[in-house]
């Protein structure tokens, strides 16, 4: 294989980037990624982007101040700006380092995307980790478009990351790392046993190329058939789920009950999480279709996590929140807002306000850059009330009922909706739905406070 002619193709037809593009390349030294630098400097210049480095020292291993030096030595002879970021051993947690470690790299990266007006993340795995997230998550369980494994392309920060050496594996890029007589160093931590990963690379994966030196270009089109089938599902479930919900939110039983059962499953589990309520099985999704189709049970209310009820009504279904209070809206005091701190907006999201856009860890963090003048500060967090108006551009206002309406909040979900305020009292933010209009003077990039709001959504482990 010329793996330099395959690159290209790939590019090509997946439209990862091309010479329009600014590009940050994550590097860590390894020959994955020694590999990829390599190769996307060898792009004819109309494939060509602009390229810029990152790494982290992450202050693991004895030889990471030598990888740094290596990499600083290797940019400077190729003319590759390079942003380095230092993780000092105090910054280490106890526990779960792997993962404080990945939220660390994304955040820094998101940083140097925003710094230098890059608009593309590239990072460097490939067929064998595809393959070693795809079984993992098989063997683990869980929903259907976990098992596609690793993305190859989505959303990150203002771009977009992209792994274009997923068709590859990772004996081609030593081979090809070896040929071009690439220097690169090895992660003795690769060799652990102890961490599940390394076993399904050392002990797994081989066995399965023993049995099919074919086993990774045959995963890699089972990955690409997955994203297609999910793909083409989830556009169904929408284009069926506009028919069946009503104005209140409410699931309409006479419509649900048109499609076949097994359909009913999926429909129903996309309903249920705007609520959100998820972590359902499918068993118990499976459940809860056959007593939505049971006639001699017209009434019906069955419990669901995070404290929410699903109610059958005779022909429509609604969730609410135990003991509420229906068509009320919670009393709340106002909470003043702190910089970098997380609050809760419901059992699955979360929202902060920060001055520094490194402070959002989580690479799918939803992040508005903003500016106000200083006396409209502290912010703070509520539940709307009625009466509440955001204002539009040329000066109208909208009500913040009618935008729950026309957004199709359900009802039993609404009164539980909150508003970012400004110092005084005006609304700045529906959260999750839309923005007051706030005109600006020519110099408030000098006079206005620069900050940033993001919005989190705890939806599990990221497969990164």
């Amino acid at each position: 294989m010329n793996l330099l002619n395959e690159f290209k193709r790939h590019l090509s037809e997946g439209r990862f980037f091309d010479s329009r593009n600014r590009i940050l390349v994550a590097v860590s030294t390894g020959v994955d990624s020694m590999t990829l630098v390599d190769l996307i400097q060898r792009l004819p210049r109309k494939q060509r982007p602009f390229i810029m480095v990152a790494h982290v020292n992450h202050h693991l291993r004895k030889q990471s101040s030598q990888e740094e030096h290596f990499l600083r030595q290797y940019c400077q002879q190729h003319e590759l700006p390079l942003a380095v970021h230092q993780w000092q051993p105090a910054e280490h947690p106890q526990t779960g380092i792997e993962t404080a470690a990945r939220d660390m790299r994304y955040r820094f990266f998101a940083e140097v995307m925003g710094d230098n007006k890059l608009d593309t993340l590239v990072t460097a795995h490939h067929g064998d980790d595809l393959a070693e997230t795809m079984l993992m998550k098989l063997t683990r369980g869980g929903q259907l478009n976990q098992l596609i494994g690793i993305a190859d392309q989505r959303a990150f920060h203002n771009g977009r990351l992209v792994r274009p050496l997923l068709p590859f594996s990772k004996d081609t890029l030593v081979n090809y790392a070896r040929h071009r007589n690439l220097h690169w160093y090895e992660d003795v931590t690769n060799l652990d046993l102890g961490i599940q990963r390394n076993r399904y690379r050392h002990e797994i994966i081989p066995l399965l190329k023993k049995e099919n030196p074919q086993f990774l270009r045959h995963l890699y089109r089972y990955h690409q058939q997955l994203l297609d089938a999910v793909d083409l599902n989830e556009h169904l479930i929408t284009e069926r789920l506009t028919t069946m919900v009503n104005r209140a939110g409410q699931l309409e039983l006479n419509n649900f009950a048109t499609e076949s059962p097994h359909f009913q499953k999926w429909i129903l589990r996309r309903w249920l999480e705007q609520f959100p309520v998820r972590d359902l099985k499918q068993a118990q999704i499976g459940e809860i279709v056959t007593s939505l189709a049971n006639p001699q049970k017209p009434h019906l209310v069955i419990d669901l996590p995070h404290h929410f009820q699903l109610i059958k009504d005779y022909t429509t279904v609604s969730v609410q929140k135990k003991n509420k209070v229906s068509g009320q809206p919670h009393s709340l005091s106002d909470s003043v807002v702190k910089f970098e701190h997380w609050y809760s907006l419901n059992a699955d999201h979360q929202l902060a306000v920060a001055m520094e856009l490194g402070f959002f860890a989580n690479e799918q963090d939803k992040v508005m850059e903003m500016w106000l003048p200083k006396k409209q500060f502290p912010l703070r967090l509520r539940q709307w009330r009625p009466g509440d108006e955001l204002r539009l551009r040329g000066g109208n206002h909208q009500a913040v009922r009618r935008i729950l309406i026309d957004q199709k909040v359900p009802v039993a979900i609404r009164s539980q909706q909150k508003v970012l305020t400004l110092a005084d009292g005006q609304i700045l933010t529906l959260v999750g739905y839309k923005w007051s209009w706030f005109d600006r003077p020519a110099d408030y990039l000098q006079q206005w406070v620069h900050f940033y709001v993001g919005q989190r959504h705890q939806k599990g482990e990221k497969n990164e």
